[in-house]
């Protein structure tokens, strides 16, 4: 390979860690709301929305914390992105 190429490629590869750096900031910041939500409303990740039966807890402002519910689909994206940050890291 030239080393206009390896230039090249290490431009991109550079690119593509900027870009997955941004893409981990943003859903940083939208995990700190969704979980700014839970604090607010005294529940976390693991805190239960319906019962034994099934019924929503009276407790919990189940409809508030529906909002949330994309927390762990975030969380496991937020994962992915730091691994490819990682594996690029290697470059």
């Amino acid at each position: 390979m030239s080393s206009s190429g390896a230039e090249n490629g290490a431009t991109g590869a550079r690119e593509h860690a900027l870009k997955l750096m941004e893409r981990k900031d943003l859903l940083q910041a939208e995990l700190d709301t969704q979980m700014a939500i839970l604090a607010a409303n005294g529940a976390n990740m693991n805190t239960a929305l319906v019962d034994g039966q099934g019924f929503p807890v009276a407790s919990e402002d189940v409809f508030t914390l529906r909002f949330t519910s994309k927390l762990n689909v975030n969380v496991n994206r937020y994962r992915c992105v730091r691994c490819a940050i990682g594996s690029r890291a290697d470059y």
